[in-house]
């Protein structure tokens, strides 16, 4: 299989840190990133391919799970606190 780059996605700014794991959830098209450097996981409209909105309080967020199904359900590692964070709809 060949890949082409299609484009980028502008992410919020951050300091000193990185991006870890992220997941796709297939029905919304909409991919999950943890942000570990703003503690946060970023949501990206992967048709648009933007940014679609930014879910606070994962602290050193280090993964990212999307169920699969009609209703997104995201599980993220926040390794500060040693918590594992589930969002839905």
């Amino acid at each position: 299989m060949s890949l082409a780059l299609r484009g980028y996605v502008v992410l919020p700014p951050h300091g000193v840190g990185d991006f870890d794991h992220g997941d796709v959830h297939l029905n919304t098209g909409r991919v999950f990133v943890a942000h570990t450097a703003n503690d946060t996981v970023e949501i990206i409209d992967a048709e648009r391919l933007e940014l679609e909105r930014t879910l606070p309080g994962c602290p050193e967020g280090s993964g990212v799970l999307c169920a699969q199904g009609d209703d997104p359900l995201v599980f993220a590692a926040a390794r500060g606190p040693e918590e594992c964070l589930c969002w839905t709809r």
